[in-house]
């Protein structure tokens, strides 16, 4: 669950090193679509002679079968890049986020409330990490929760969980490549999927009007399928990096200036009150932003990117 999932696009896929990634909006609503999937398979027997509700299911089938294969469609080319890696990242991720969860919990119920609060339970606190930083991440989950073995009960994680944990963090340190790509996606890929997804949620909302005829009958099964139909809420800090582009003579706002940062290909350009954005970037220490514009002498500057927050540098340009 949660996962980058991974689609072949015709010929194309094959012609070109590229793999498919989304956003951690989609990640949340293609997990939660997934797991209702599995949810009206294990439950089967329910309305199995519903011929409404039967009917409904197996148009949601359809639905997220065409989901799942159009993917998010955004290509990306990165000629490291390790399908391994990426499944191994997002298992680590998966496993730890859960966990996390877990522990949390736990060490909540015992007035560890200091020590819960270190934990991270959000998958895409993962997943947006380059692959070091996340294998860290993982790493010090481990150890709190190691650290807290004996507050928290095996009802909630055992030994043999945290020992798994370990091997997976292990086997991901150890995967040649790496699960970090560009994204080169096209409005129309967007497009394409948005609507996939669009049309998968629309069977859900349907589903769950008819699920209400089992509101009083089958009460455990309308408030589960009701459960399982919902998205959990995605709050996510992405890291950016802001900057206000002026002459350095007057002051004046330089617009259409284009930016870069060394370890992207991310670009963006200035408005015309002179502000640039890139979002979504790597974090790390000795990032070079450069910044060019007609007229001006280009500008380069090493930056510390913090993640999860915006980075903010004022440009002030030399005129040629």
């Amino acid at each position: 669950m949660g996962t980058n999932i991974l689609v072949s696009i015709g010929n194309e896929f094959f012609n070109n090193p590229k793999t498919i990634i989304m956003t951690s909006k989609e990640i949340a609503e293609t997990t939660m679509h997934n797991a209702l999937s599995k949810f009206l398979d294990e439950n089967a027997t329910v309305y199995a002679n519903d011929k409404a509700f039967t009917a409904t299911v197996a148009l949601y089938k359809s639905r997220l079968n065409t989901e799942s294969g159009f993917g998010p469609l955004l290509a990306v080319d990165n000629t490291t890049y390790s399908i391994e890696k990426s499944k191994l990242k997002t298992q680590m991720a998966t496993d730890a986020a859960h966990l996390a969860g877990f522990a949390y919990v736990a060490l909540n119920l015992a007035g560890n409330t200091k020590e819960a609060a270190q934990l991270n339970i959000r998958i895409s606190d993962y997943l947006h990490l380059t692959d070091i930083e996340a294998q860290d991440l993982s790493q010090t989950n481990l150890n709190l929760m190691q650290q807290q073995v004996a507050v928290i009960s095996p009802d909630y994680v055992t030994a043999a969980d945290l020992t798994n944990l370990g091997n997976t963090i292990t086997a991901f340190a150890n995967a040649k490549g790496t699960s970090e790509s560009i994204n080169e996606g096209t409005p129309a890929q967007r497009a394409a999927f948005k609507t996939a997804i669009a049309n998968t949620n629309a069977v859900i909302d349907d589903m769950r009007l008819l699920v209400r005829k089992y509101a009083v009958s089958n009460k455990l099964f309308h408030d589960q399928l009701l459960n399982q139909a919902t998205v959990i809420n995605v709050n996510i800090h992405h890291t950016s990096l802001s900057a206000v582009i002026t002459a350095k003579v007057d002051g004046s706002k330089i617009a259409n200036a284009a930016g870069t940062l060394s370890n992207s290909k991310k670009t963006g350009s200035s408005d015309a009150n002179g502000n640039l954005l890139l979002e979504e970037i790597v974090s790390g220490d000795g990032i070079v932003l450069t910044v060019t514009a007609s007229g001006y002498k280009t500008f380069t500057q090493t930056l510390k990117i913090n993640r999860g927050r915006d980075n903010h540098v004022e440009v002030a340009m030399e005129k040629i």
